[in-house]
């Protein structure tokens, strides 16, 4: 019989999100979203698999090599970013270039969703990560679990910690971490400079009713399409501070909003809010996300000062 949460462990709590996830990942009859990567090494077996089945296509070793080389090269979180939303352009045995997708950024159902649980990675010391989200073999999101009772601030820190040493390699395609004692959750960007407080972000629905519990929060946000639909549109890559950022969820229903008014209807909108609350970046994102729906030639983003 489970524990009650207040009694939880945190290994019973990983346990209990990795079935979610497993049940919202799996494909229409299949128990495939669970993938067994433990190490570097079956982490680059798996994203072999994932790539090949993604683009329908074998590569041979020297192939895969030179994809897994264009991979490396983007060498911090920034760069990463970039390189994920583009294609790889290698050179195939027979001297021919290939474009190669590693995510799909349009059709964000079409991407390949596991779970794996406590990826080792070893530097300075070992780090083994709690739940990682891949996303066509490449780990996408990092989720922190702290047993019912334990501060936020102790998953918080512990990440902070990894990130300085053990977080390298194909980790530096983290796109955004989750952390949670199963009754508190909050979900923050990844960065290449010191995480700050002010950047963790609680889930709320439309009517700003939070969203703290774990299972809750996975069923809304950590879906197969949601979770790729959040790194495709809700992700910023910040060019003058070489940085990501992510959205605040009212910052997301707006977005959403608009563009359903904006497809759908034939009513104007409009974005509204207080001083600091990010109306420019949801601005923005809302210009991005109405640009990449195909259905307008031109969007025009107009802004007022210098420095935007």
């Amino acid at each position: 019989m489970p524990n009650i949460e207040g009694e939880q462990t945190e290994l019973e709590l990983e346990k209990e999100l990795i079935a979610q996830l497993r049940q919202q990942f799996r494909s229409t009859d299949l128990d495939d979203a669970f993938v067994n990567v433990h190490d570097d090494q079956s982490l680059i077996i798996n994203l072999r698999k994932q790539i090949e089945k993604f683009n329908n296509l074998s590569f041979s070793d020297n192939e895969f090599r030179r994809l897994l080389n264009s991979l490396f090269e983007a060498n911090t979180v920034f760069k990463a970013a970039k390189n994920l939303r583009q294609m790889q352009t290698i050179t195939m045995d027979d001297g021919k270039k290939k474009n190669i997708r590693i995510f799909e950024k349009n059709d964000w159902c079409q991407n390949i969703v596991q779970v794996a649980h406590q990826i080792n990675q070893q530097a300075e010391f070992l780090g083994r990560f709690d739940v990682t989200i891949l996303i066509n073999g490449l780990p996408l999101v990092q989720i922190e679990l702290k047993k019912n009772g334990i501060s936020l601030d102790e998953a918080f820190g512990q990440i902070i910690r990894y990130r300085r040493t053990v977080y390298k390699g194909l980790f530096k395609y983290v796109q955004f971490f989750v952390i949670s004692n199963g009754s508190m959750t909050q979900y923050f960007a990844n960065s290449d400079m010191d995480f700050k407080k002010e950047g963790r972000f609680t889930w709320s629905d439309p009517e700003n009713v939070l969203v703290n519990r774990l299972r809750d929060f996975a069923s809304e946000r950590l879906t197969k399409c949601n979770v790729c639909r959040t790194i495709s549109h809700y992700i910023v890559i910040n060019q003058s501070e070489k940085n990501l950022m992510i959205l605040r969820p009212y910052q997301i229903w707006a977005v959403e909003g608009l563009v359903d008014r904006a497809l759908n209807t034939k009513n104007n909108g409009f974005v509204w809010h207080t001083t600091g609350s990010g109306k420019t970046l949801t601005s923005f994102k809302l210009a991005q996300c109405l640009r990449d729906t195909g259905k307008y030639s031109k969007v025009v983003f107009l802004v007022d000062r210098r420095d935007l």
